[in-house]
């Protein structure tokens, strides 16, 4: 019954996103993601929806926060939850889609911070992708990338936050769990 009520909402969600106009990007999201309902187990569909998603920070505001929070603001939930899904499976795919949209982002409230969240869950899963990943970017773009990680609510900070920096200590990345620690100073 669950199942049945859960692809009902997805059905609602589809026919009411079809109902407005979608840019190309939007579009080529959303056509991965009900295929990869279609078919949740299936590796080329998680493929076709990583290479679909978003890469840098204005294209995923575009699609997912725009100012009028159309497109497809309504479902990104379920976007970052899926992207989040995918990652136990392609974590360093996932890592760096992330952190191409992560380097020139700025927190607000909504799908870039479930973004964000979803990030610091996923590097904390996989500490030794995320160093990988990182250590991809610039300097200035790895620190700008921490900052927006790092600016987090909450003090104590957030749980991921928390449990990306002690996971990033025990194997040994401190030049990247102290980059998280300072810009966590910095931007509070």
């Amino acid at each position: 019954m669950k199942h049945c009520c859960l692809l009902f909402i997805c059905l609602l969600t589809a026919l009411h996103i079809q109902a407005q106009q979608l840019i190309w990007p939007a579009k080529k999201v959303e056509r991965a993601y009900e295929v990869v309902l279609k078919n949740p187990r299936a590796i080329i569909s998680q493929m076709q929806y990583l290479e679909a998603f978003p890469k840098d920070k204005d294209t995923f505001i575009a699609v997912f926060n725009p100012d009028d929070n159309k497109q497809l603001y309504s479902v990104s939930t379920e976007h970052i939850a899926l992207l989040q899904t995918i990652a136990g499976i392609l974590p360093d795919s996932v890592l760096r889609i992330g952190l191409g949209i992560c380097k020139t982002a700025k927190w607000s409230s909504g799908p870039v911070d479930k973004l964000q969240h979803m990030m610091l869950s996923v590097a904390a899963a996989n500490p030794e992708s995320f160093v990988n990943e990182i250590y991809l970017l610039k300097r200035k773009e790895r620190e700008a990338a921490a900052a927006f990680l790092a600016d987090v609510e909450g003090n104590p900070p957030c749980p991921e936050y928390k449990a990306l920096t002690d996971t990033l200590q025990k194997i040994g990345a401190h030049n990247i769990a102290g980059l998280l620690t300072r810009s966590k100073v910095n931007t509070h």
